[in-house]
């Protein structure tokens, strides 16, 4: 085990060398003072998604409790951030409700695009150490309660290679094409992952292509194939630190694995010239809606139940992602291109729908208007906007989508 690790347990508040056991534990009628605690634990079963690619990961792992009366299994989510963050957030349930659990894993697992892939628990502890490790290295603090999941952080984990080639497998979702290879390629090295872009490499010794410039999300790529064989042309748009750049490279495939990148040119834009190349039309809806609104949120309407949701302000902003990662399989990449559309409730008497194209707005809108709050929602203004309108309302302080499209049109932003 690390000694950052171990260090941390120790110092945890509920650290207890004994571990606790069922025996000699009265349970009072309904069971109240039933908890993890007051039972011994037995692995039952863990998952985790096939998102390592996509530099995130969701790890769920469920134990039966035999020695309580009522409620006998416990299930830990985990949301890991390989990139620098590690093991970033937690959270546990007890019993088994079917409707609490859905929508606890929704939260730790939405948007992501993901297949859940069933580990072992040895599986499951390896990461945990490693990313709870990475925290720790980084200065950032593991999530609390730590007593409820220290005993995944103990004894060390040792990997062998074919262990640890089974578990990428499990991690990173099978590419098919070799757009898909590039795109996930370059993500990962502009993030300076290479642990992962080796996993896509014909070598395990990755090198960065673009060693000058900072840590780097990539916005954009387009892919254009060249007249030798398995050579491809990619002109990336990528933001770091609030600064863009455009970084155009050769990639060399073999047999869907990238054999070498060669760095042609990498130059700083600006926003400006960013948001041209980002430009997307946005269609909008925008309602009416009463005070029945107050009470809406994933569990509203169908397609909520798969959306993510955080508040804003007063309001709540649902985002809704499409099910899988299909929008990197593509020669022309954007990240822009993950989701369906968007829902903002204003938390007082406006519902906004914000679809890519007519037919995901028609999709959002039919989802209200065929729900329990169809009847409390009444569509006033339709419109496509030339430029992204939605994510600076939300943020603005204006309560109301159509007086800031009118202001933001006054002053030419959105011509």
């Amino acid at each position: 085990m690390n000694e950052k690790i171990t260090e941390k347990i120790k110092h945890s508040k509920s650290f207890k060398e004994t571990p606790i056991t069922g025996s000699g534990i009265k349970f009072l009628a309904g069971g109240n003072r039933e908890s993890e605690k007051t039972s011994s634990k037995v692995f039952k079963s863990a998952y985790v998604t096939d998102t390592r690619l996509m530099g995130v990961l969701s790890i769920g792992i469920t134990w039966d409790l035999p020695d309580n009366k009522f409620k006998k299994s416990m299930h830990q989510f985990f949301y890991i951030d390989v990139e620098e963050y590690g093991l970033e957030r937690y959270e546990m349930i007890l019993g088994d409700d079917p409707d609490l659990y859905e929508d606890v894993q929704r939260t730790f697992v939405g948007g992501l695009g993901a297949r859940l892939v069933e580990i072992s628990l040895r599986e499951a502890m390896w990461l945990m150490q490693k990313y709870a490790n990475r925290a720790l290295t980084n200065n950032y603090l593991l999530p609390e309660p730590l007593n409820e999941y220290e005993n995944l952080l103990r004894p060390p984990i040792i990997f062998l290679d074919p262990e640890m080639y089974i578990l990428d497998s499990k991690q990173c979702t099978p590419v098919s094409t070799p757009f898909e290879t590039i795109n996930y390629y370059l993500m990962r090295t502009f993030a300076k992952d290479l642990e992962a872009a080796a996993v896509l490499a014909t070598s395990p010794e990755v090198t960065d292509p673009f060693p000058k410039l900072p840590r780097s999300v990539l916005y954009k790529n387009k892919i254009t194939a060249l007249d030798e064989a398995g050579l491809f042309s990619c002109e990336c748009l990528v933001e770091a630190g609030d600064k863009y750049y455009m970084a155009v490279c050769k990639v060399q495939m073999e047999h869907l694995r990238v054999v070498d990148v060669s760095r042609i040119s990498a130059f700083p834009i600006s926003t400006v010239e960013a948001a041209c190349l980002l430009r997307r039309t946005e269609h909008i809806s925008v309602m009416k809606v009463d005070e029945e609104f107050e009470h809406f949120n994933q569990n509203s309407t169908f397609m909520l139940n798969w959306s993510t949701m955080r508040r804003e302000g007063a309001g709540k902003l649902f985002v809704l992602y499409k099910p899988d990662n299909s929008h990197v399989n593509s020669p022309d990449y954007s990240i822009l291109n993950d989701f369906y559309g968007i829902y903002y409730y204003n938390g007082k008497d406006e519902l906004v729908l914000m679809g890519s194209c007519d037919e995901y707005l028609g999709l959002l809108e039919h989802d209200i208007f065929n729900s329990a709050y169809g009847k409390h929602a009444i569509l006033v203004h339709k419109e496509i906007y030339m430029n992204p309108l939605i994510y600076d309302f939300v943020l603005s302080d204006e309560d109301h989508f159509l007086e800031y499209a009118k202001r933001v049109n006054k002053d030419g932003k959105n011509q």
